[in-house]
């Protein structure tokens, strides 16, 4: 589709939007891509099932777009902070306090014994930071390229999607 002839119609002019029609027929637009990302992991059992994994969930979560927050906004800056986006050490930092947060782990996911939100948000993190950040190395992300394995043999969908998603 062509966005600028598209993005007046969306709601706030962004995207992504996840149209839904519930039985009740009326259909509902939603917006915002952690919001989205949360319904829907509920709604499919991917959001944990107790206090203690919604906790870590959301707290890998808020670790997880911390870091791509930054990532994303120094890739908005002008060329002329190309060297702030490549030097970029202060993301070692978020990387750091993932890693911490790694060590709540007890089983191969990060929250349970089940793939959750969590677990497709480190997936998002990985290729971010293969795309973007390649000069940054980092045990953390051996750890989350575990975690990443562990999903796409439980997950078989998801590892064909990433094959064969459009870049």
């Amino acid at each position: 589709a062509d966005w600028p002839k598209l993005k007046p119609t969306m709601p706030f002019q962004q995207m992504p939007l996840l149209e839904v029609t519930p039985r009740s027929g009326e259909k509902l637009k939603f917006t915002e891509s952690l919001a989205i990302a949360r319904l829907v992991a509920r709604t499919f059992g991917l959001y944990g099932t107790n206090p203690g994994e919604v906790y870590q969930i959301e707290r890998m979560n808020s670790l997880v777009n911390a870091l791509l927050g930054e990532i994303y906004a120094l890739h908005l800056k002008k060329a002329v902070d190309l060297k702030r986006v490549v030097d970029a050490e202060y993301l070692v930092e978020f990387l750091d306090t993932i890693e911490d947060a790694l060590k709540a782990k007890t089983t191969k996911f990060i929250a349970g014994d089940k793939v959750t939100l969590a677990d497709l948000e480190v997936i998002v993190l990985l290729d971010t930071l293969d795309k973007t950040c390649t000069h940054i190395q980092h045990p953390c992300k051996d750890h989350l390229n575990l975690i990443k394995a562990d999903v796409l043999k439980e997950k078989p969908a998801v590892a064909r999607y990433l094959k064969n998603r459009p870049n």
